[in-house]
């Protein structure tokens, strides 16, 4: 095989999605030439290092809790702007509540495999059929959250107080009631540093162990403020 035919074999290769979980191999599958977008974490110095000595040009993706970067080859501007575009739709994050196509389409520029994006189309949907079951049996039973022993053994009722009035605050502020919520929900879960929330491992299990946070919480300060 010549040159020429090993380059865009490389260039065209797909990768399997666990390859690009931790930030560093994320940039490396760029550097390397296995796909030509990515989107990533970028709070180490030495990785914007890195990217300024492999010429990879970067979009700044900001969320309301946190920073990202959509990391990209030269000739590659077109798809991470709609990689951005897509993000910016969810919050500034590419979400679980994303759309099937939009989904579909995320995994696509980032250059994961069929099977995967396909996985990862599964595991949305069942998340949010999960969640939407949660919410009908709750509403028809009239739970509140505050009942539930396991919220009750992980939160005292000075913080989630403390949780509501940053969340009256935003909305003091002119921020809507929705985003307030979400946001000081957000930044709470941020600050607990909860140890069962598995930061380190695949985006599957991150986001099944942070959603076990994030819903319950929205759940109850929805209803303390609707009280």
């Amino acid at each position: 095989m010549n040159l020429q035919l090993t380059i865009r074999k490389i260039l065209m290769e797909e990768i399997s999605a666990k390859e690009a979980y931790d930030t560093y191999e994320s940039i490396k599958t760029i550097i390397d030439g296995k796909r030509n977008v990515g989107f990533v974490e970028l709070n180490n110095i030495v990785y914007k290092l890195l990217l300024s000595l492999k010429s990879l040009k970067k979009i700044k993706v900001q969320s309301p809790t946190e920073v990202n970067y959509i990391i990209y080859r030269e000739g590659s501007e077109k798809e991470a702007q709609e990689l951005y575009d897509i993000a910016m739709k969810y919050g500034g994050s590419l979400s679980y509540t994303a759309s099937e196509e939009d989904s579909r389409r995320i995994g696509q520029i980032l250059g994961y495999k069929k099977d995967d994006i396909e996985d990862y189309i599964k595991h949305n949907k069942k998340i949010r059929g999960i969640t939407e079951n949660i919410q009908r049996i709750q509403e028809v039973m009239g739970i509140n959250e505050s009942h539930n022993p396991w919220f009750r053994r992980r939160f005292n009722i000075e913080e989630l107080n403390f949780l509501i009035n940053d969340v009256k605050e935003l909305i003091e502020y002119g921020t809507d009631p929705e985003t307030a919520v979400y946001d000081a929900v957000r930044e709470f879960i941020k600050k607990r540093k909860f140890s069962d929330i598995d930061e380190f491992g695949n985006d599957s299990s991150y986001w099944e162990s942070y959603l076990m946070y994030e819903k319950p919480l929205v759940k109850y300060v929805k209803e303390r403020l609707h009280n």
